[in-house]
Order: C-alpha cells, then structure tokens, then sequence
C-alpha cells in the first residue's frame, strides 16, 4: 500500500528530526547546535578554513545562559551551593581534559623530543605547568612546549567565568540583588572587550577580554529572554553573508582563514577580531537555538560535543604532523580518516568514561539539593 508506506516514511522522519531538535535547518535544537559549533573548530583544525574562533565565542554565549540557570534553578538550591558548584563543574570538566591532554602530550613528544622539558624555562614555570595540566587554570597563557592540548585554552577562560559566577549571581540572581555591584561589573566586562579589540597580542586569553560573550547569555537566563526567530535569522542570515563575502573576495579572505597559511589581512588579530564581532552579529540564532526543541538524543549530542571538541585537537594534531608535506588534494583521503578516527575515539570515551562520571555527578549534585536547608528550596529565576 504505496500510502500506508508514504506516511510511515513521513512519520519516521518526523520521529528522527524530532529527536535531532531540528524542525527545519534554520531551528537547530541546543545539543545539536553545539555539536556544528565543535564540527566548525574541527574542520578549522583540518583546512584552511578558519571560523573556530567565532565557534569558541559561541560557545562562551550559551555557556552564561546555561550557567546562570544552573545557578539559580538549581546551585542556589543545594547545600553548601559555592563548594558544589566548584566541585561539580570542576568534575565535569577536568576527566575529559586529563585524557585529552595526555594524549596531545604524546602526539607532541613524537614530533618533538623537547617537548615539556623545563631545562629553558624559569623554576616558577614547573608550578605554573603542573597546576594548569591538573586544573586548568592558568593554561590558555601557557608556553605550548608545556601545555599541548591548545583547545583547552577556552576551558581556562570558562574556568575563570566560574570563580565569578557567585559574584556575578549576587549582583543580579537575588531579588532586589546588588544594583552597584551589577553596574561596575558590566563597566568591567564592557572595558574588557574593548581592550580586546584595540590592544595588542597580550592579554587575548583571560576572562576580561571575553566576558561580554558570557554575560550576554546570563542576561537572557536571568531575565527569560530569548530572540524572536525573525531577529533569529536575521543575524544568522547576516552572519553568513559576512562569512560568504570574505571567501569570495580575495582581499578579505585572511579574515576566515589559518594565520599559518600567509599574514593576515591587517596583521595577525584581524582574524580573531573579525570573528569577535561576528560572534556578536551571529548572537540572536545561538541564543535561539536555546528555546528549539530538545529530546532525549539531542540533549545526548550536547554531552558528547564537549568530548569531540576536546579530543579531535591530538588527532588533528597527529595528522598535521604525519601528512604536512602533503597538498591539501592528496590530504583528503587522510583527513577523512583522521576525522572517522575522531568520531570513534569520541564516542569511545564519551560511553566509557564521560556518560558514567556525568550521571554520577548529577546524582550527587540531587542529592545535595534534597539534603539543602528549607530556605534554600526555592528558585529566584
């Protein structure tokens, strides 16, 4: 019966989109709109093709809004709610990292038998490595010779953002909250990003130059606010017109390409300031994507974005090193196994260790919140 089999097909399709969070291309849901997000920093790692910093801002934008509504729905809530956030977020970040830094430390190390020596380094920097490859912090200014896993310089940034958010909590998640607290630290996060797009090379890895990214989705959690879908694609739409007009126009094409393939248009910030700005102008669809349907299959796609977005850095590492000599033609059939090889590796890790350790610390973050005092049981969202 061709229309019994017709509207199965349909329906079938409709279960598979519906999962996936995508109503149509232009309303991606959130776990799937990270998992492009991190396909952008991998193929920005594999080509000449270079958007995996507006991606980086991206992510730095849904992580405020996610952060904030954790916060206040549910780290607020709990028993000691500063000891378990620190606890809980430090526990969902820092496996993966481990791993993945061990991993690039090797691929390194074959390239490079230097590599991590501290013999031309001051004394200080041996306390300065240890305490990044073990928590993070302090590793995005890290020298490359003692840190390898250079993906994870946002995970430092995103670290830093956590040592504000009670701060920033208190300024604007209490009723009634912290009016003068909330205006210098706007001022502050505003001043930051001006700095990032006038001053020079120093200073482009710390929370001061991408706070506004941040604080643009805490602004949308806390105040329940998201882009109307025409504002939506608008700036989606925008966006993608700035991106196709600097492919097509040679003199603007540095602006989307790797610093290692010639100078960049305007010397080597233009690249990253250009992509700044686009991560703005892009702004409303992030944020839409928020309020997109969202199944049980796209929430899983968004758990295992953080593991590929990690991992894919020491197998394209890895294969920049054995295939360099090649033209980008001849790299093809590699590149597409280097990226099979991520996908595996990924999935690998993320059913073996990220899925066990993330229901472990959901439930002991549950726990923490039935055994919170009663004035803590209720939400200031």
């Amino acid at each position: 019966m061709p229309g019994v089999e017709r509207r199965f097909c349909v329906w079938n399709a409709q279960r598979l989109f519906s999962g996936l969070g995508v109503r149509n291309l232009l309303s991606p849901g959130p776990g799937l709109y990270r998992l492009f997000l991190a396909l952008v920093v991998l193929i920005s790692h594999s080509c000449r093709v270079d958007l995996g910093a507006w991606a980086v801002y991206s992510f730095f934008i849904l992580s405020g809004y996610w952060l904030c509504r954790m916060w206040c729905e549910r780290y607020s809530l709990t028993r000691a709610p500063i000891q378990t956030f620190f606890v809980s977020r430090l526990v969902r970040l820092l496996p993966v990292f481990w791993l993945a830094n061990i991993f690039s430390a090797f691929t390194q190390r074959a390239a490079d038998p230097a590599f991590g020596r501290l013999v031309s380094f001051p004394a200080a920097y041996s306390v300065w490595a240890a305490i990044s490859n073990t928590f993070i912090l302090g590793y995005a200014d890290l020298p490359h010779a003692l840190g390898a896993l250079h993906a994870a310089w946002s995970l430092d940034v995103e670290l830093q953002f956590y040592l504000v958010v009670p701060l920033l909590a208190l300024a604007t998640c209490r009723p009634g909250g912290h009016p003068l607290l909330g205006r210098v630290l706007w001022w502050v996060i505003v001043a930051g990003f001006v700095a990032f797009l006038r001053i020079g090379p120093t200073g482009h890895r710390n929370l001061g130059c991408y706070g506004l990214y941040f604080y643009i989705g805490w602004w949308c959690a806390r105040n329940r606010v998201l882009p109307s879908r025409r504002l939506a694609v608008a700036g989606g739409c925008l966006a993608l017109l700035c991106v196709v007009a600097a492919l097509s126009v040679s003199a603007l094409r540095p602006l989307v390409e790797n610093g290692k393939h010639g100078e960049s248009l305007g010397g080597p910030l233009a690249r990253p300031l250009f992509q700044a700005v686009l991560a703005l102008v892009s702004a409303p669809f992030t944020l839409a994507s928020l309020g997109n349907p969202s199944g049980r299959f796209d929430r899983t796609l968004g758990d295992f974005t953080y593991v590929l977005y990690l991992m894919q850095w020491p197998v394209m590492a890895l294969h920049g090193i054995l295939y360099s000599e090649l033209s980008p033609l001849r790299r093809i059939p590699s590149l597409v196994v280097a990226w099979l090889a991520v996908a595996a590796l990924s999935a690998l890790i993320y059913t073996a260790i990220d899925r066990p350790i993330e229901r472990a610390r959901r439930r002991w973050v549950r726990l923490r919140l039935s055994i919170a005092p009663p004035e803590r049981q209720r939400s200031f969202l």
